[in-house]
C-alpha cells in the first residue's frame, strides 16, 4: 500500500472569492493497493506529479530458521510527517517479533538522516516519468529500481 498526499495548489486571486471555490472537485489523497507499486503507472504518475507519499506499508519475509525453511510475512509501515518517522511492525499479529522490529527501527534511522544524492537517483527518476506515461507495463520491461545495467542488458 502506497498512500500519497496532493501537492498543494496555490489559489488565485479569483479563486479566493465567492462560494462556488467550496464546490470544485478536489482530490487530497490517494491509497494505492497491489504488489510492484513501485513500477506502476498510477504511482509513478503521482511521484512525477509531486505528490508527497505519506504512508507506505509492505510485507517483510522474516526467515527465522533457514535450515528448516522456516518464515513469516510479517506487516511493517512507513509513515512520515516533517517531524518524525512511525515505524509500525506486525501490527494485526498476535506475537510481535521484537528482535525484527528493533532491526526495522535501526535500519530507518540510519537511512532516515542521510542526504539524497539527486547524480545517483537520475536513473530511477527517468524510469519513473517514463512509466507514469505508460498505460501497461510489459512483463519484461525493467523496474524503476533497477539499475542501469540491467536496463541496459534487455
Amino acid at each position: 500500500m502506497a498512500h500519497f498526499l496532493s501537492p498543494d495548489i496555490p489559489k488565485t486571486d479569483d479563486e479566493n472569492d465567492g462560494p462556488e471555490n467550496n464546490r470544485r472537485p478536489s482530490l487530497n489523497a490517494v491509497r494505492l493497493l497491489g504488489s510492484q507499486l513501485q513500477d506502476h503507472p498510477e504511482a509513478c504518475q503521482r511521484i512525477a506529479s509531486g505528490s508527497r507519499l505519506h504512508d507506505l506499508e509492505v510485507r517483510v519475509r522474516n526467515v527465522y530458521d533457514r535450515a528448516h525453511g522456516l518464515s513469516k510475512l510479517v506487516r511493517f509501515r512507513l509513515s512520515w510527517e516533517d517531524d518524525h518517522i512511525a515505524v509500525l511492525s506486525g501490527a494485526s499479529e498476535d506475537n510481535i517479533d521484537a528482535e525484527l522490529h528493533r532491526m526495522l527501527v535501526r535500519l530507518v534511522r540510519q537511512a532516515a538522516p542521510r542526504r539524497l544524492d539527486e547524480e545517483a537517483l537520475r536513473f530511477t527518476l527517468r524510469q519513473i516519468e517514463r512509466r507514469a506515461v505508460e498505460a501497461d507495463v510489459p512483463g519484461d520491461a525493467p523496474g524503476v529500481l533497477d539499475d542501469e545495467s540491467a536496463a541496459e542488458a534487455s
